[in-house]
């Protein structure tokens, strides 16, 4: 019986031995477990100190230069910006937004060479109002791409409309415009796109029925004082994914869709444009919507009492129309609802009570209507809602 006791006490040391030495092996390992990054292709990495050195970093106060770190004797997928393919190495993703980057692009700017490039982000910086250069197209991969804000001007490259994958691309906030032509072809070939924002770039010479043919899968449209001008599809309000439109400041006409509205939309607005004709009780049907903005434009007619149904909105603004009928006598889903703004309407008629409970309210202007009552102030506890109704 000794001798069997011994024995199961060698066999235990055997095994913490065993275990030890595994666990040691394991350890010895993890100085290259805890590096993850991938090790970069060369041919990348040269494609970026190329970059890096081809522009300048202003050394004013203000963004990140991550240019600046970028060291040539470690792995370039460990630099601040870069993203590369875990499996490959291949540089997949370059984020450079406000890196403080000065300087421009040539036409044959080494980023062309980074062929697994999918997402590449130049935004806010300063190219020296320099022209976007032809070859985006060499980018087959590319489904994201940023310049926002960055101080391009000239024509948006045709060959833009090539990147038949591109999913979000935003080219807002710069000095740019479209030929007519290539924003048709461009508009018909992205058909993955889902984000397309547009701001400020001078679209005066864009037919609106050109966004007739956007994609199916949109789903954020921002076309913000463009120079827009004439009859706006109506469709595009319908585009079953469609959850941000904002058209303001432009100078477009058109007609709100009586049915089929996207029940996606959660922010909305015509601001400050020529659209007419009445308000369609359908707009009731937004259940998703937030901000919805329809101010200074033309509409006429009743104001649908549907609007009061949208349980989701904090901001409603249709002032500066010429809008009839009554505020409706009863309230109970503007629960959310933070500033109504009906200025400078026909409407009639006496100003509800409902309009002094709303819990998140505060902001009501209800003024150069046909109301009866005079200028209220309401102390919250959190806020002043002020009723202005002259």
């Amino acid at each position: 019986m000794g001798e069997f006791i011994w024995f199961c006490q060698i066999c235990s040391v055997l095994l913490l031995l065993l275990f030890l030495s595994e666990s040691h092996r394991s350890l010895s390992l993890s100085p290259s477990s805890l590096d993850s990054a991938p090790l970069c292709l060369s041919n990348d990495r040269t494609a970026l100190l190329q970059f890096r050195s081809a522009v300048s970093i202003d050394d004013s106060d203000g963004g990140y230069p991550k240019t600046k770190w970028w060291n040539e004797s470690t792995n370039c997928c460990t630099w601040e910006g870069v993203t590369c393919d875990k499996a490959t190495g291949q540089v997949i993703g370059l984020d450079l937004s406000d890196s403080r980057l000065v300087g421009s692009l040539s036409p044959n700017t080494s980023l062309f060479r980074l062929q697994g490039l999918q997402q590449l982000n130049l935004a806010y910086n300063n190219f020296s109002a320099s022209s976007i250069p032809p070859g985006f197209s060499q980018l087959v991969s590319l489904t994201n791409l940023n310049l926002a804000s960055s101080s391009f001007s000239g024509l948006v490259p045709s060959d833009t409309s090539l990147l038949s994958k591109l999913i979000s691309l935003d080219l807002s906030s710069n000095d740019l415009k479209f030929d007519s032509h290539s924003f048709s072809m461009f508009i018909l070939n992205l058909s993955k796109l889902e984000n397309l924002s547009l701001d400020y770039i001078n679209m005066s010479n864009i037919v609106p029925t050109s966004f007739i043919n956007l994609s199916s899968s949109l789903k954020h449209l921002s076309l913000e004082i463009c120079g827009l001008q004439g009859e706006f599809p109506s469709e595009i309000f319908q585009l079953r994914n469609l959850e941000y439109l904002d058209l303001s400041s432009n100078s477009l006409t058109g007609y709100l869709p009586k049915s089929n509205w996207s029940s996606s939309l959660e922010y909305f607005s015509l601001y400050s444009n020529h659209f007419r004709g009445s308000i369609p009780a359908s707009i009731g049907n937004l259940t998703k919507i937030t901000s919805l903005y329809l101010s200074s434009n033309e509409f006429h007619g009743q104001l649908p009492s549907t609007l009061f149904n949208l349980e989701q909105v904090t901001d409603l603004a249709l002032s500066d129309n010429r809008l009839e009928g009554f505020l409706p006598a009863h309230v109970s889903k503007l629960q959310s609802l933070e500033s109504l703004s009906l200025d400078n309407n026909l409407i009639s008629g006496a100003v509800p009570s409902w309009l002094f409970t709303l819990p998140s309210l505060e902001f009501s202007g209800l003024g150069y209507n046909r109301l009866t009552g005079p200028v209220i102030e309401i102390q919250k506890p959190n806020s002043v809602q002020t009723v202005y109704l002259e």
